[in-house]
């Protein structure tokens, strides 16, 4: 064999280590594509299924989803003033027991029946506070959404603010139907926040 047929061989394996570690490459590129972020799917809210009246611990709050109204028209105690929409409000009542300081419900949303539409409150329509720990609070909070999306609907609920990565949250599936747009009250009255102790016999519990 001659030094040329030598070099020759040479270059031709060197090229197919090359051309091998440059498909590996791009195979491992397109897998890595397509795996899911680890990072992401430790950032989505970890959601604690509610039922209506049944008490849900998050993190630092025990809520119960008390009462869901559909309203056209939201007005306080004393009908004072009213708040209307073109759509519907979803008016939530709740119960919100803090374990820690500042705490209660903060963020609420409602998801489309297929999850792929969220509706956040946008306007001033939240009786619930922060509180201490060991006081339970009355009150309520409100979304308002389109008529025609209102059927198969979900509730959410978290104490985090405008950010529940990394967090829990209630999920309530409301239940609702087309025609609970029809049959919306003309003007609901926002039952007044209510704040009290914990009973002490149930706080040692």
């Amino acid at each position: 064999m001659t030094v040329l047929d030598q070099l020759s061989r040479r270059w031709v394996g060197r090229f197919g280590v090359m051309a091998f570690v440059i498909a590996s490459l791009a195979v491992g590129r397109a897998v890595g594509g397509d795996l899911p972020d680890g990072l992401a799917i430790m950032a989505e809210p970890h959601d604690r299924q509610a039922t209506l009246a049944e008490p849900v611990e998050l993190r630092n709050t025990t809520l119960t989803v008390t009462k869901v109204t559909v309203a056209d028209a939201l007005t306080d105690e004393l009908e004072l003033s009213v708040t209307d929409t073109p759509g519907v409000f979803v008016l939530v009542e709740l119960t919100s027991a803090a374990r820690q300081r500042n705490s209660g419900p903060d963020l609420i949303s409602i998801a489309s029946a297929d999850g792929t539409r969220v509706w956040e409150r946008t306007r001033a329509i939240n009786t619930c506070l922060a509180t201490q720990a060991g006081l339970v609070q009355q009150c309520s909070m409100a979304v308002e959404l389109p008529p025609q999306e209102l059927a198969g609907t979900q509730l959410r609920i978290s104490t985090t603010g405008f950010d529940d990565r990394f967090d829990d949250r209630l999920v309530l599936d409301l239940g609702l139907v087309p025609s609970d747009a029809e049959q919306a009250w003309s003007l609901y009255r926002v039952p007044a926040r209510t704040v009290h102790a914990v009973e002490q016999d149930a706080a040692d519990e």
